[in-house]
């Protein structure tokens, strides 16, 4: 969960400096440079936080892609790290079963 809120910050980044150029090439090479063990569990996670922020149907994302972040080139910077903290800290809680203090 942690990797895909860096690779998706750095997406958002790169997107932003070269104003979408060479986006898809981008994130086809993110997509195929993941280990076949692994790339469907790291997608899913990218395809999951790239839903919350461009307020997307996660089911609307096809398979094996990652969706165009130019919906938040102009977006704050602050409102961008607070909704990724927010969907890292609420990943983290579901995927744990924390124990009980009682």
């Amino acid at each position: 969960m942690l990797q895909a809120a860096i690779i998706v910050t750095t997406l958002i980044m790169l997107e932003r400096r070269d104003a979408g150029a060479g986006r898809n090439e981008l994130h086809q090479d993110v997509v195929l440079s993941f280990p076949p063990s692994v790339q469907h569990r790291q997608l899913t996670a990218i395809q999951d936080l790239a839903a919350v922020l461009l307020q997307l149907n996660r089911h609307n994302i096809p398979a094996r892609s990652i969706p165009s972040f130019a919906g938040l080139a102009s977006a704050p910077d602050q409102k961008l790290m607070s909704e990724i903290g927010e969907w890292l800290a609420l990943a983290i809680a579901k995927s744990r079963s924390w124990p009980s203090r009682t």
